[in-house]
């Protein structure tokens, strides 16, 4: 009975240890792999925040900036090399991916040292951001610091022995199993997260990119369209605090039937995105227009789910051949009285979505009126929620007083040297669009636009 019980008993020891390994094994992989994941979505953060500092004084005409970032505690430092294709490094036990960054001036940085290097300290990288006056590209600098000391933190270790019986062996190794498989869910359900964050900021950079080489050949009136494997919803936010603004925009994914909730923004300062609050869907289109006033200021870009149609009805004969050559198979002409369908009415209509005034240049949909001067601004209005379109128009008068000043300076430059005078009025345009507060005051500033179109067209020397 003795020896069978103390065969018992090593049976119990045994596949208790047995089923902690087997769970020890399985959670500190899930969890070993989240903070790969976890790391490496830092690492990319860090990325995307240096970038976007470095865009930043990079628009401006001349600034310094300290700036802190977090990384890795296992990155030793941050390097950069002159180097066509991978200009930032990472000093690591591990290997890691170099990186290339734009705008920045590598030939300077690196003009003493190359690599040019700046260490961390617990997680922590500073440095100094920095763009001289008449000066193309951004320079990056240290900052001197003092040596931080270190305490060091003892812990004791206890050690307790007690007596097992076959009971408590398998009660033991259930608690045990329990435990650790909660510990491995969760650490699951944070790995899926992250990976669901990793993949959301992926597909915003992904559609950002997609927009970049596609600008110029969506002025010939053509859409194009993109799909995404899941479900997905892209949130279109605007910020106009600075001297571009800010087109902002935020991925979410159908995942287990749920929308994954994601705090991290995609920024860009040189585009203009008009829809609604959000998207969603599979398949999506994109078609775009040039914004002049007068003179070019940038392409504005048109994004709409394939799951809903737009129907333009009594619209001018200029409008039907523009949606006609555009193909985008969610743009009808007829057939509006199909159900679903969103109706855009170029008369007034209670039964329509959306109004449009062509003479006194609004469009209306929910109760809400936005101006336009243009055909461009139009569709915008269209197609955007009245808080985004405000916002866009906003930042497009931004960069338009910033093109008048940049014009006005090219005007003196040419009278300086030869006979040829533009008499423009940029300044005055200038101060008109940074008074703008929302689209009803467009009127107003499109009559200067006009005027300096007109005398820009029959110029001997033109400005554009």
């Amino acid at each position: 009975m003795i020896k069978r019980g103390q065969i018992k008993l090593s049976f119990g020891m045994i596949f208790s240890i047995i089923l902690i390994v087997i769970f020890i094994a399985f959670a500190f992989y899930a969890i070993q792999k989240f903070l790969d994941i976890q790391k490496y979505t830092q690492i990319k953060q860090f990325v995307n925040n240096l970038q976007s500092d470095i865009d930043k004084m990079w628009a401006g005409t001349q600034g310094s900036q300290e700036v802190e970032y977090f990384l890795p505690s296992k990155i030793e430092s941050v390097c950069f090399t002159n180097d066509a294709y991978e200009n930032l490094n990472f000093k690591s036990s591990e290997f890691i991916q170099g990186e290339k960054l734009t705008h920045i001036n590598i030939e300077k940085i690196t003009e003493n040292k190359d690599p040019f290097c700046i260490e961390t300290i617990k997680g922590k990288v500073k440095m100094t951001i920095k763009k001289d006056y008449r000066e193309a590209l951004v320079m990056i600098n240290k900052i001197n610091r003092q040596k931080l000391n270190c305490s060091l933190v003892n812990s004791n270790q206890m050690k307790n022995k007690a007596y097992l019986q076959i009971s408590f062996s398998w009660l033991f190794a259930i608690i045990v199993g329990i435990f650790i498989l909660s510990l491995t869910i969760y650490a699951t359900t944070k790995l899926i997260r992250t990976e669901q964050t990793t993949q959301s900021a992926k597909t915003g950079k992904e559609i950002g990119i997609l927009l970049n080489p596609l600008e110029t050949s969506f002025e010939t009136g053509k859409t194009t369209s993109f799909t995404l494997p899941v479900e997905t919803r892209i949130y279109n936010k605007c910020n106009n605090n600075g001297i571009f603004g800010k087109e902002i925009i935020q991925i979410s994914q159908k995942s287990f039937g749920k929308w994954t909730q994601t705090d991290i923004n995609i920024g860009f300062y040189n585009k203009y995105i008009f829809s609604e609050e959000y998207v969603e869907g599979k398949k999506f289109y994109i078609f775009s227009k040039p914004f002049n006033f007068p003179f070019k200021v940038a392409d504005l870009i048109y994004m709409t789910s394939s799951e809903k149609e737009y129907c333009f009805i009594g619209a001018p004969e200029e409008i039907k051949r523009e949606i006609s050559d555009l193909g985008q198979k969610n743009f009808l002409l007829e057939n509006c009285s199909m159900p679903k369908k969103i109706l855009i009415c170029f008369m007034e209509d209670p039964n329509c979505d959306v109004n449009i005034n062509y003479n006194m240049k609004y469009v209306e949909k929910k109760r809400d009126k936005m101006y336009f001067e243009s055909n461009a601004l139009m569709y915008a209005a269209i197609f955007a929620d009245k808080e985004v379109y405000e916002c866009q128009v906003k930042r497009l008068m931004q960069r338009t007083r910033q093109l008048a000043l940049l014009y006005r300076d090219k005007a003196m430059f040419i009278s300086q040297r030869t006979e040829c005078h533009s008499n423009l009025n940029l300044l005055g345009l200038s101060n008109s669009v940074n008074s703008l507060s929302n689209s009803i005051n467009l009127n107003s500033i499109n009559s200067i636009a006009e005027d300096i179109k007109d005398k820009n067209d029959l110029a001997d020397c033109k400005l554009w």
